[in-house]
C-alpha cells in the first residue's frame, strides 16, 4: 500500500501541477514554433471566431502534459497486473488522435471530415483493441 493510495488527494495534487507545469511551459514553446514555421489558423471562414491568425500546436503541449501525468499517476500507485495493457492503448489511441490533430494543423487546407472521422474510428477502434470499456453505460452494447 502506497501514500497515494491511502490519501489519493496527494495524488490529484500532484497529476494536477505536475500537468499545469508542463502545460504552462509547452504551450508558449509551441506557440513560439507555430509563429516561427506559419502554422497558423488563417480567419477565411464565417465559423471561425477570432479576426486574427492564431497559432496551432497547442495541443502538443496539453497532450504531453497529460500524458506524462498519466505516467506518473503508474508510477507512483500500485495497480492490479494488466492495467498496464489498457494504458498502452490509451496511449496510442491518444497518440493517433494527437497526430491527427497535428497534420490538420500543419496541412495548408487541413484534413476533409471523411478523413478525420475515419482516424477517429481507427482510434476508437484501437482502444477497444486494448480492452478498454466503459462499464457504466446500459446496455452493455453501447459500451462495446
Amino acid at each position: 500500500m502506497s501514500i497515494y493510495t491511502e490519501n489519493p488527494i496527494i495524488l490529484y495534487a500532484i497529476t494536477f501541477i505536475v500537468s499545469l507545469v508542463i502545460s504552462v511551459i509547452a504551450t508558449p514553446l509551441l506557440r513560439i514554433i507555430a509563429l516561427r514555421f506559419k502554422i497558423l489558423d488563417h480567419p477565411h471562414s464565417d465559423i471561425n471566431t477570432h479576426r486574427e491568425q492564431v497559432p496551432y500546436l497547442g495541443g502538443i503541449g496539453i497532450w504531453i502534459a497529460w500524458s506524462v501525468s498519466l505516467s506518473l499517476v503508474r508510477l507512483l500507485t500500485q495497480f492490479l497486473t494488466g492495467t498496464l495493457h489498457s494504458l498502452r492503448g490509451i496511449f496510442i489511441g491518444s497518440a493517433v488522435v494527437l497526430l491527427l490533430g497535428i497534420a490538420d494543423d500543419v496541412l495548408p487546407k487541413g484534413l476533409s471530415f471523411k478523413n478525420k472521422f475515419t482516424i477517429q474510428i481507427v482510434a476508437a477502434l484501437l482502444i477497444i483493441i486494448f480492452g478498454i470499456r466503459i462499464h457504466f453505460i446500459d446496455p452493455g452494447f453501447v459500451a462495446i
